[in-house]
Formats: C-alpha cells, sequence, structure tokens
C-alpha cells in the first residue's frame, strides 16, 4: 500500500501535493493536479485529461461536422442569391448581344457577382473554413493519438520523461499496446490509470508523511543548532579561559 511506502519530496507535486503518479501533471493554468494529463485547452478553457478526453474529441468532430455542414449551406445560399442577382445581367446581355450563342451565367458570372456584391459573406465563409480545416486536423491527431495510447503532453515532452527514450536516443512509447488494445482502453476509460479518489487519498497519505518528515526534521534541526550552540559555546569558554590563562601567565612573569 501507499502508506507502507517511502517517498521523497521528488515523488511529490509540490503545488497540488500529490504523489507524481505516472501520466498524470500538475496544471499550473487551471491550478489542478490531472490524472493522465493531455493539454491545456484554451480553446474549450479546461484541461483536457482522462476525465474528459473522450468529451472533447467527441466536441471535435461535432464542431467539425457542424462547420462544415454550415459552410456547404453558406455557399449554396451565396449562389442561389447570386443567381437572382446576375438575371438581369443575362437579360442585359443577351439585348445587347443577341448574335451571342453562349450560356448565360455562366459560372464565372456567379464567382464576379458573388466578389463584387457579398465581400463580408466571403471573408466569414473563409473563416468557417479556415476552422473546419482547424478542427479537422485535431480530430485526426487527437484519433491517432488515442490508437497509439499517447497524450500531447507526451509527444512534446517526451524526451524529458524515463522509459521514453530508447538507448540510441529515439522515440520510445511504453504505453502502446496496438491498435486494438489501444482503442478498448480509450473505451473503457483506461481503468489502469489512478483517477478521483486515488488521487486525493495519495494527497491526504503524502500529505500526513509531510508532516512526519517535516516534524523529524526541525526536531533534527533543532538539534543541531543546539549541539552548534554547545559547540560555539564550549569553544568561546575554552578560548577565555586560555586567553585568561595567558594574561595571568603573562602578567606573572612581568
Amino acid at each position: 500500500g501507499i502508506t507502507n511506502q517511502e517517498y521523497s519530496m521528488d515523488d511529490v507535486v509540490m503545488p497540488a501535493m500529490n504523489l507524481k503518479y505516472p501520466r498524470a501533471k500538475y496544471s499550473r493554468h487551471f491550478d489542478c493536479y490531472v490524472a493522465r494529463f493531455d493539454h491545456d485547452c484554451p480553446w474549450i478553457s479546461n484541461v483536457v485529461g482522462l476525465s474528459n478526453i473522450g468529451f472533447f474529441i467527441g466536441f471535435c468532430y461535432t464542431v467539425t461536422i457542424c462547420l462544415a455542414c454550415w459552410d456547404m449551406l453558406c455557399i449554396r445560399l451565396l449562389f442561389k442569391d447570386a443567381a437572382v442577382g446576375i438575371t438581369d445581367l443575362c437579360l442585359d446581355r443577351k439585348a445587347r448581344h443577341p448574335h451571342l450563342r453562349h450560356h448565360c451565367p455562366t459560372p464565372s458570372d456567379y464567382i464576379t457577382w458573388v466578389i463584387l456584391n457579398r465581400k463580408l459573406a466571403i471573408v466569414m465563409i473563409c473563416i468557417y473554413i479556415f476552422f473546419v480545416i482547424f478542427t479537422f486536423v485535431m480530430c485526426i491527431a487527437q484519433t491517432s493519438q488515442i490508437a497509439r495510447n499517447i497524450t500531447t503532453n507526451e509527444m512534446i515532452n517526451w524526451h524529458r520523461y524515463p522509459g521514453w527514450v530508447k538507448e540510441d536516443g529515439s522515440f520510445k512509447n511504453p504505453y502502446d499496446r496496438g491498435f486494438f488494445t489501444n482503442l478498448k482502453q480509450f473505451f473503457l476509460g483506461y481503468p489502469s490509470c489512478p483517477r478521483g479518489d486515488s488521487l486525493a487519498k495519495a494527497g491526504e497519505e503524502q500529505m500526513g508523511l509531510l508532516r512526519v518528515e517535516g516534524k523529524a526534521g526541525t526536531e533534527g534541526n533543532r538539534f543541531r543548532g543546539h549541539a552548534n550552540e554547545q559547540s560555539c559555546c564550549n569553544h568561546s569558554h575554552g578560548h577565555s579561559h586560555s586567553h585568561s590563562h595567558d594574561h595571568k601567565r603573562d602578567d606573572g612573569g612581568g
């Protein structure tokens, strides 16, 4: 059990007073200790970890699909609006050039009308398309990480963690158990990772250990301080006694 083991201060996350569990990390931005820490996400204003990684990925896919559908709807309505707008243009063109047999409107007519008359709509659609690409890339990245059982934090800082570096210095994932096993772990909620009560219990027990160590350290400091004080007093007394004796000897000799 945890209470039967001894821990050093290096094994404790000081801001959270919790044991350093594998794959867990303290989030300084959100002031919490997170099991299977993935990343601090300013987009959702929360930290992504063991308890909400599934919701986060579902959110990314939902946003991607909704934005893609919205983009297609906006583009379709935009060109439908353009079809109405260029009707008069086509009629005028046929009236002025009855000998021309080209079809009206042409695709270029639609594009020209939209560019000239719907500039703000084009800017907004471009922004939506950018976010579709952004969230789609995020979905692919997160799905790839789940398939390999690795977090964003581990992908960035793997060279800092023991067990992630091969002898030749290359990358090694100690948690990769194959595609299907990794997916199974994800859908089961990573049952091997400590969470909730385990983290809280570890923190409470570690606080007790720290109090014991702190008390022992305080008593030790007091003992060392008393010993040093005695040493200094003895040294001072000896030095004074020797000085006084030498002084008397000098007076007697004088």
